[in-house]
């Protein structure tokens, strides 16, 4: 994140009343966004609450599978996007009110259909999936602009640096689709089940998290570059936004690998459970939500 978003916030702070399962940082640095299990959500700036957020359902039928699936911003910071219960939601980030939606109507008529991922691309494109086979992509005003049914539709996912693909996994395949068309252009089975999963925004990269392992893939040429020992933990990766650099959620520690998967240094969460993880828009930091409430900051350079 940028010296002007966390240059006053603490390095540990509690965040919410309940383990904080997400966090995201803007693009710019300037913003971070943060949910709960509870499903609160709330946007910071230098360590000081802007707003909250309560996206709920009240729909009984709803309210009892839901949670927090995706929290991302979009591109000119103008808008937090939200996966959660059985809709997309766009939120104002000016005062924090509700902006626009999308929830797909009942499978069969009767089935709640939620979204399982979200991503935005650097051209600002908006891609959700959901449970029931679906990939659409979005304008930034919630014009739906493509739809499309697939035996493979991701359940994580993310955009290729210049947002012309979607790179995503339902946990037993890879596969690449253009963004626009929706096609799936390749696939190819993984020999082990993905948990997890990380598109780089700079380079034909992705990275995915096994049981016991993390593997870095190249997509252009859609093979594996290498793989490295996990462990215990939630299946959490995230990529440096300017460096050849993963980061790796483990129970009570966030690891860094780097390209050649070497780990490069650990980051102790004082024994509590990592939840969620991400990198500062610079790069110079490593936040992860945790069990404890709170969201931890960790300077790369101390």
């Amino acid at each position: 994140m940028s010296e002007i978003a966390l240059a006053s916030a603490p390095k540990s702070f509690v965040a919410h009343d309940a383990p904080v399962k997400a966090v995201k940082v803007s693009p710019s640095g300037r913003l971070m966004a943060t949910g709960d299990t509870e499903i609160q959500i709330r946007v910071w700036r230098d360590g000081e609450m802007l707003f909250h957020i309560d996206p709920h359902s009240i729909e009984a039928k709803v309210r009892t599978t839901e949670r927090i699936r995706g929290l991302e911003f979009s591109q000119d910071e103008s808008q937090l996007y939200i996966s959660a219960s059985d809709t997309l939601q766009a939120y104002s980030l000016v005062d924090g009110s509700l902006l626009w939606e999308f929830r797909p109507p009942r499978f069969l008529g009767f089935l709640v259909v939620s979204p399982q991922s979200i991503a935005v691309a650097s051209t600002g494109l908006v891609a959700a999936s959901f449970d029931h086979g679906t990939l659409s992509t979005f304008a930034p005003t919630g014009e739906r602009l493509m739809h499309r049914s697939d035996n493979y539709t991701p359940r994580m996912m993310g955009f290729s640096p210049h947002g012309k693909a979607i790179v995503g996994s339902e946990g037993f395949n890879l596969c690449v689709w253009d963004s626009f068309s929706g096609e799936r252009v390749h696939r190819w089975r993984l020999e082990k089940r993905v948990f997890a999963l990380a598109v780089s925004a700079s380079e034909p990269l992705v990275a995915t998290r096994e049981l016991h392992t993390l593997s870095l893939w190249d997509i252009d040429r859609f093979e594996k570059i290498c793989e490295l020992p996990a462990g215990r933990g939630l299946p959490l990766l995230a990529f440096s936004p300017t460096e050849r650099v993963v980061a790796t959620g483990e129970r009570h520690r966030i690891r860094l690998v780097n390209l050649e998967c070497r780990a490069v240094r650990d980051f102790d969460s004082e024994g509590s459970t990592i939840l969620a993880v991400t990198f500062s828009a610079d790069g110079s930091q490593v936040l992860a939500g945790c069990s404890d409430h709170r969201v931890r900051i960790w300077d790369r350079s101390g």
